[in-house]
């Protein structure tokens, strides 16, 4: 995007995790712009990155702007996010950054815009222990070994 190489990278010291950088086309020089985080979708400028170590916990979720080149934190307790119509929907838990559950966590979803703001609930909350597939009009979830739909 606009003379400039998006892409994720393994770390030597970790394999499990990789970080976002950028390659400027012109000067050949690479900059991390985020760590520990895969692109999860995509859309025009827009990268929505989120962790992927492999572990089903709530974590830190982002938006990179390849047009301004700045990446914004829209949630930290994040299970799912991707760009659906338009916007950004994420499944947001209501657990602190590695809260083990045994049943699952209290879960919203939630959108915003591709900037990552305008915040606004889709959804009651409902128990899950992650997230299978999520889209403007639904999420397909699971909780104890069995998979569920809720329609927004």
């Amino acid at each position: 995007y606009d003379n400039y190489l998006y892409f994720q990278a393994g770390r030597e010291d970790d394999p499990e995790c990789q970080d976002f950088y950028s390659l400027n086309l012109k000067t050949k020089k690479t900059k991390k712009i985020v760590s520990n985080v895969s692109v999860r979708s995509r859309y025009n400028q827009y990268v929505v990155l989120l962790p992927d170590g492999g572990d089903l916990y709530p974590l830190p979720c982002y938006v990179y702007n390849a047009k301004t080149r700045k990446a914004k934190k829209i949630s930290d307790n994040c299970i799912k996010a991707v760009i659906s119509a338009g916007r950004i929907y994420y499944a947001e838990t209501a657990a602190k950054n590695y809260e083990v559950k045994q049943n699952g966590w209290k879960t919203r979803i939630y959108s915003c815009s591709l900037s990552g703001k305008d915040k606004k609930a889709k959804s009651g909350y409902f128990i899950s222990s992650g997230c299978e597939q999520l889209t403007s009009k639904y999420v397909k979830y699971y909780r104890n070994g069995k998979y569920y739909k809720y329609t927004f």
